[in-house]
């Protein structure tokens, strides 16, 4: 047993290190800070967990929050996810995952879009509507690398529209999942690894976060740092939710210094959650996410 746990907390070990090391070289250039909607976070659990989401990874979602947790699937499951933010923009989620021979393998799409924009040209004379889309698909695999590690990776296909021109881009993500003990799961996550869409670069991101249960696996608190390329300062996520061990369960926590909050309800082979965030700045970006997802 003592074997076994120093394996898996020396494979911790390195995989932090090797996070790390990419972030030095990851941090020394700048970037344009391309596509932000890919760094706003997807389901309305996760996002009612404040994003602190890297070392839970559980479901279908995982596929954008830390691919390896597609490794610990074992049905069929379906994900979605709608939004409507603020100046008429909505955000869209759809993934689905399964268990295959070789590991799990998952296709996602996440969109946002709006449309309806009136358009001017230079003298201010209305030339009509236009409208902005931009998808990006997810195609994931992972796999269990040892008992108690997982790894995955994530290859986004990136499609950006503006009224008559389009773009085209690509990124990588890769995750690593560790259980050190019953209770611990550590989790780290590289985001957009070599990202570009047109002629811009998509700022890299490294994740590393903490899961720990207590209260007989009832209450889990997890926490996140995010540290995005062309971002100073680091940003904390911390969550947790409470499973009321019936079809209910509760989620709350921050995202940075916004406040979030969800609940989530699940009946038979379909869950149900609803998830609100809070934006400090500018009251109208409060963000309201509605998940539906389900397992066969």
């Amino acid at each position: 047993m003592k074997t076994k746990q120093t394996r898996n907390y020396f494979l911790t070990f390195l995989t932090f290190s090797f996070i790390v090391s990419a972030s030095a070289v990851c941090f020394a250039g700048d970037t344009t800070g391309a596509l932000p909607y890919l760094r706003m976070g997807v389901g309305a659990r996760a996002m009612g967990m404040g994003g602190a989401f890297t070392a839970v990874s559980d479901d279908a979602s995982s596929a954008y929050w830390n691919p390896a947790g597609l490794a610990g699937i074992e049905k069929k499951e379906l994900s979605t996810m709608y939004s409507a933010l603020s100046l008429g923009r909505n955000l869209n989620w759809v993934s689905f995952a399964m268990p295959v021979s070789f590991g799990n393998i998952g296709i996602s799409v996440l969109n946002l879009g709006v449309s309806g924009v009136e358009g001017y040209d230079e003298n201010k004379v209305p030339t009509g509507n236009f409208a902005w889309a931009s998808n990006t698909i997810f195609i994931s695999c992972a796999k269990k690398a040892e008992e108690n590690v997982s790894a995955g990776v994530s290859l986004k296909v990136i499609a950006d529209s503006l009224a008559d021109s389009s773009r085209t881009g690509f990124g990588l993500d890769i995750g690593a999942l560790v259980k050190a003990t019953d209770k611990l799961n550590i989790g780290v996550k590289i985001q957009d690894l070599g990202g570009t869409v047109g002629s811009d670069s998509i700022p890299m991101s490294i994740n590393m976060g903490a899961a720990y249960k207590v209260f007989s696996d009832k209450l889990s608190l997890s926490a996140d740092i995010n540290k995005i390329a062309d971002i100073d300062n680091p940003k904390l996520r911390i969550g947790m939710e409470y499973a009321t061990g019936g079809l209910l369960s509760i989620q709350t926590g921050f995202n940075d210094s916004n406040f979030t909050f969800g609940t989530s309800f699940a009946f038979n082979m379909f869950k149900l959650s609803y998830g609100y965030v809070v934006d400090s700045t500018i009251k109208a970006a409060d963000m309201h996410v509605i998940s539906f997802g389900a397992q066969f």
